[in-house]
């Protein structure tokens, strides 16, 4: 994954954490640090794994003088529902949905 980690770093300036189970990639941009993306193998879902990643990004966005994590889903994509409840899960709340992309963008104060 190293490669991908370079490709994301240099095209959109994201970080990378992965793990064996999975991994998300995250940008901290001022006073928020935005999770971008988090992908846990099927095997390993439903196991409290994506709650670990964020976390991690939290830590990592407190460390930053953050005040904020951002997050999104795409209504477009496989298992939207899933993201969705995921994000709810977590205690993001909604703030944003945009119709043109069908992105629903999410926070939670840190």
């Amino acid at each position: 994954m190293l490669l991908y980690a370079e490709y994301i770093k240099e095209r959109e300036g994201m970080e990378l954490i992965e793990k064996e189970y999975g991994f998300c990639t995250y940008k901290v941009i001022n006073e928020y640090i935005y999770l971008a993306d988090i992908y846990i193998k099927k095997d390993q879902r439903m196991k409290g794994l994506a709650k670990a990643l964020t976390d991690e990004v939290e830590e990592i966005g407190k460390n930053n003088k953050c005040n904020f994590i951002l997050g999104s889903f795409c209504l477009d994509t496989n298992n939207w529902k899933s993201g969705k409840a995921l994000v709810k899960s977590l205690g993001f709340k909604y703030f944003e949905k945009q119709r043109k992309t069908n992105m629903i963008y999410v926070s939670k104060e840190l």
